[in-house]
């Protein structure tokens, strides 16, 4: 078992699938493919929504959007050409689900809203119950004649009897302990409640009285359920989860399938390339970029950001600051210093490692792995750091740049400020400093700073991507800046001219790019794995080789994952996500379809993945107690 196909639509966070068709949406976008061969997907169309996304819903030809101020049925039995049907105007929709020709909807006026869509091009609401306070309804999963809503606020689990459509009645709510579910899944006499960290099974044989089942073991960040034959796959940060719930009041994780893990930063050192990761990080020996090898992996610690100086390689995540020795290229830990706050960037300059965090920029002497300077953060955090000589530009968040002389470490004094505005135009991620000018990424783009003057630092210019796309870092090369930007890959930015940047081509990849490196002609892009680029030829670019993260350390190099050639012109849809997630799972038949933040996948359900078992820490199990009907949903 394993993947047999994958298709790259940028972000996606919601899936609808009828018959051999998949509706993908992600942002405002919804796609549209064609899934008749699993192992080649085929994208058929798409089109963009009016709004965010919040849920998609499918039938024969017609795709039910979920959006803020109601649901727009559109007919995509043409999906080159998709048109709009009707609008349900209603506001503050929060969820929905589909059952046969109806539609249960929460919006602002009713807790449930019972809408008839047999005639797409003249939705009727039949019914409703109202709206009660102190709540938000999440969640809705209908079954035969009952509706389950979960709620945000009071932590509420309700039952409405649906079996008459004009008059939906409550049937019960019961109060769950310090918690609301996210999503549910009803299943004959058993209703799934999936929260962040784990699912419940509860027996609603009886609605007007609930009973807990059992609790999933620990499962990372829940994202998603789906159900088949005794079989629970939930969607998580880590992958999918696979439980046996041929018994509910007894589930068992039976195993997993891991997802690519998010990428984070990369720095490259001769024929060496190290990745940092959601769940750790590698190193690979690059001497032949089209058959990289993976020399070293470390899934133990969180790695948010690396940076290299000689034969040493400074890692900051968690539990913070970790030296390692690369002088061999594998590395070895030299050191480790433990940061209280959250450690977003690190700077390498000889024996000194300078910190972004979420509260000041520590200075650290990594000979002694010990603090011995630092400099507050006026509005909480600090997000990155650049060194030059004896001085530190630091992006300085949503307070702008800072520059520090740094000359006496025990003691940065300022030297000179651009505060951030109001409308988030210096709320600052990323700092580069190349002679005269830093290269400063903010909320929606790159600002160009003349830094000659520290004590007057003045904005020379801006460069913005195309539909204004949240910017995470930028890294200089001669008069190159390569920008990584949400969801339209990496931009390409001519700098020759600091008061006049020009973009000179975009570098897709699948999902959000986190960072990039350069060395010589080779360009190393973090997204969903490490994808390296020609650059000798900019207006070709295309990779020439994708790494996905891999189980363990290989001495072999790795097979390439295929891949189109990507244009360098195109600026894709809308993405929101930053991190891969799988967010949806769906079965249908043999196959499992998952929506991850980059787009489709789908693996073979033989069985059970051959699950590769893990070890999860079993969650307390909790109480329900009735509530009365009036007092909650």
């Amino acid at each position: 078992e394993g993947v047999v196909g994958r298709l790259y639509t940028g972000n996606a966070a919601n899936i609808a699938v009828f018959g051999k068709t998949v509706y993908l949406a992600g942002g405002w976008e919804v796609s549209v493919v064609d899934v008749r061969s699993p192992e080649r997907p085929v994208l058929l169309g798409s089109f963009k929504a009016t709004g965010i996304v919040n849920d998609i819903a499918a039938g024969p030809g017609v795709v039910y959007v979920l959006q803020a101020d109601g649901v727009r049925v559109m007919d995509v039995s043409s999906p080159p050409s998709p048109s709009l049907l009707a609008t349900i105007s209603l506001s503050d929709c929060t969820c929905f689900d589909i059952a046969d020709t109806t539609l249960y909807v929460s919006h602002a006026s009713a807790d449930l809203a019972v809408i008839d869509v047999s005639n797409p091009l003249a939705p009727t609401v039949l019914g409703s119950i109202g709206r009660g306070s102190g709540y938000t309804v999440t969640a809705i999963s209908v079954d035969g004649g009952t509706a389950y809503l979960s709620a945000k606020g009071k932590a509420s689990f309700g039952i409405v009897n649906v079996t008459i459509p004009t008059a939906p009645a409550r049937l019960g709510s019961f109060l769950l302990v310090s918690k609301h579910a996210d999503g549910i899944l009803a299943d004959g006499p058993t209703v799934y409640l999936r929260y962040t960290e784990s699912v419940w099974a509860v027996d609603v044989s009886t609605p007007t009285a609930p009973a807990v089942l059992d609790t999933s073991p620990f499962c990372a960040y829940s994202r998603a359920l789906a159900k088949s034959t005794g079989t629970l796959y939930i969607g998580s940060s880590r992958g999918v989860c696979v439980i046996s719930v041929s018994d509910p009041s007894q589930m068992k994780t039976i195993g997993s399938y891991p997802a690519n893990e998010g990428m984070r930063a990369v720095a490259v050192s001769g024929d060496m390339a190290y990745i940092a990761r959601t769940e750790g990080f590698e190193a690979y020996n690059i001497s032949n970029p089209r058959a990289p090898v993976s020399v070293f992996k470390n899934d133990q610690k969180y790695a948010a950001h690396m940076a290299i100086d000689g034969d040493t390689l400074a890692v900051v995540g968690y539990p913070g600051l970790t030296m390692y020795n690369i002088s061999s290229g594998i590395p070895v830990e030299a050191g480790q210093y433990s940061i209280d706050h959250i450690a977003y960037t690190v700077k390498l300059v000889g024996s000194i490692a300078y910190v972004t965090t979420s509260t000041e920029l520590s200075i650290i002497d990594v000979r002694q792995m010990a603090k011995i300077g630092s400099y507050p953060a006026r509005l909480f955090v600090t997000t990155a750091v650049d060194v030059v000589g004896t001085t530190a530009y630091c992006a300085w968040g949503n307070d702008g740049i800072v520059i520090l002389d740094v000359s006496n470490s025990s003691q940065p004094v300022l030297l000179g400020q651009i505060p951030a505005s109001s409308n988030r135009t210096w709320d600052t991620y990323d700092i580069t400093v190349k002679g005269d000018y830093a290269y400063v990424v903010v909320y929606r783009g790159m600002f160009i700073v003349d830094v000659s003057d520290k004590a007057n630092p003045k904005k020379l210019s801006e460069y913005t991507p195309q539909y204004r796309k949240v910017c995470y870092r930028v890294t200089v090369s001669g008069s190159t800046a390569y920008l990584s930007c949400d969801g339209s890959g990496l931009h390409i930015v001519d700098v020759s001219s600091a008061a006049a940047p020009r973009l000179l081509a975009t570098c897709e990849s699948p999902g959000n790019v986190h960072d990039a490196a350069v060395a010589g002609d080779t360009l190393y892009v973090a997204d969903v794995g490490l994808w390296i680029f020609d650059l000798s030829s900019v207006s070709t670019l295309a990779p020439v080789n994708t790494l996905r993260p891999t189980a363990n350390p290989t001495a072999s190099p790795l097979t390439p994952t295929a891949e189109p050639a990507v244009p360098v012109t195109q600026v894709p849809a809308v993405h929101k996500k930053s991190d891969v997630v799988i967010v949806v799972v769906v079965v249908v038949g043999s196959v499992l379809v998952a929506a991850v933040g980059v787009g489709l996948y789908y693996t073979r359900r033989r069985r059970a993945f051959s699950p590769q078992v893990t070890d999860h820490t079993p969650m307390e199990s909790l109480s329900m107690g009735y509530q009365s009907p009036a007092s909650h949903i």
